[in-house]
């Protein structure tokens, strides 16, 4: 497959964890190719994961959050 990109997509399950969260989405920025999709998988009990997430989308990233199976964007 020269030239093309595999589309890959990441998933990321936390819970309460803002700063790791945080951490991980800013590696996959910094990385050599950006995924083509993440998802993350949300068990925390307030909003801070939701505004981590909310900066990574505005930083370019295609990040979808799920919390309890429904999709918040």
């Amino acid at each position: 497959m020269t030239g093309v990109s595999p589309a890959v997509a990441v998933v990321i399950s936390t819970r309460d964890r803002t700063a790791e969260l945080r951490r991980c989405l800013r590696s996959l920025l910094d990385g050599t190719s950006t995924p083509s999709e993440v998802v993350v998988a949300d068990q925390s009990r307030g909003p801070d994961t939701r505004q981590v997430v909310a900066e990574s989308a505005g930083d370019g990233l295609p990040v979808p959050l799920l919390v309890g199976g429904v999709v918040l964007a």
